[in-house]
């Protein structure tokens, strides 16, 4: 009796020692990558810094302060942006859409920008914020299946804006252009990734592909897509998307005449796709603080800036700027709401 007493003792606490393994392990290796971006950041400061210091401090500055009153415009061009998100959530929602109040949209918009401009995870912790805001409204499966939705429509999207990139640089520069096998490139993984979403949504047979091959993706943010068989390509919130895109042309066209530069269609495009390259190159770095400087910079010839260093890394920087301030009142507009909505269910966009 004593003798087996201690037996189960002993087990029981080497399972126990051997979850606290288990646990320990994941949470090790968490903390491990959660150093490793703090300290990407601090270098990516670093670098920001470097670069400023070499294109000349009080030049930076100056072209920032010229660019000033372009910055509503700029703001304004970035509202676009931030709408489209929410309509194409609308209409990936359906009928389901008529039950979120007007204030819940709202919120739900301006928390899922201001966390994806200020926070390190970026896009990642805007559509977790707007999936939380919504769930309430409508069930948090639909809430979450509506936000990776989006996810495959804006992967889709920023494959075609790179795809003219590539096309563009391809006619102007030779196939072997830098930025033309960059822009190929993420058009290429860009669309692999929406194309994956969309058919893990549709394939019982991929599905249990990818939970065995990769079990922490489908346990991670896109693991309603695992639960039942879903159908439908977001073709119409694609094209949402796509329309943000070009939005997005204009404001990088108002922002090379912003810090002085001569502005013609294919430029504002390919500093466009320099936003979208910059941006994949930069996933790892919180905020991409630094990568997207760095790119501008290295790209400067593309926008008619090779000898005015300074303008060019002032591009990224307004930018920046102007987003930063939006993100800002979107912090403020949410917090007035409310964190829940007092509007009836039938009060909607």
């Amino acid at each position: 009796m004593g003798a087996g007493q201690c037996v189960g003792s002993v087990s029981d606490d080497n399972l126990g020692g051997k979850r606290d393994d288990a646990q320990v392990a994941p949470r090790g290796r968490g903390n491990l990558w959660g150093y490793a971006r703090a300290l990407l950041f601090v270098l990516g400061v670093g670098f920001v810094a470097f670069l400023v210091k070499d294109a000349g401090p009080e030049r930076v500055l100056d072209v920032i302060l010229a660019a000033g009153p372009w910055l509503p415009v700029i703001m304004v061009l970035d509202v676009a942006f931030l709408l489209s998100d929410s309509l194409a959530v609308r209409v990936i929602l359906g009928e389901r859409a008529n039950n979120i109040p007007r204030s819940a949209w709202v919120r739900s918009a301006a928390l899922a920008y201001a966390f994806m401009v200020l926070l390190p995870a970026g896009r990642a912790a805007g559509e977790v914020a707007r999936a939380a805001e919504l769930a309430p409204h409508v069930e948090k499966t639909h809430a979450t299946l509506a936000v990776t939705h989006l996810s495959a429509a804006y992967m889709f999207a920023n494959a075609a804006m790179s795809a003219l990139t590539a096309i563009l640089a391809v006619h102007f520069g030779g196939l072997r252009t830098p930025l033309a096998m960059l822009a190929g490139l993420n058009a290429l993984a860009t669309g692999g990734f929406g194309v994956l979403l969309v058919a893990v949504s549709r394939s019982e047979r991929l599905k249990g592909w990818v939970r065995s091959r990769f079990p922490a993706f489908a346990k991670g943010s896109f693991s309603q897509w695992f639960d039942a068989e879903r159908s439908g390509v977001p073709v119409t919130a694609t094209l949402i998307c796509l329309s943000a895109r070009a939005a997005q042309v204009l404001q990088y066209g108002l922002v090379l005449v912003a810090v002085g530069a001569a502005v013609t269609v294919p430029r504002a495009v390919l500093t466009m796709g320099i936003h979208l390259v910059s941006a994949t190159v930069g996933d790892m770095v919180p905020n991409q603080a630094g990568v997207s400087e760095g790119v501008y910079s290295a790209f400067a010839n593309w926008m008619g800036l090779a000898h005015a260093p300074e303008r060019a890394l002032s591009v990224v920087l307004v930018v920046r700027i102007a987003q930063l301030s939006l993100a800002l009142i979107c912090l403020g507009a949410s917090a007035l709401l409310g964190p829940k909505s007092k509007e009836p269910a039938g009060a909607t966009l």
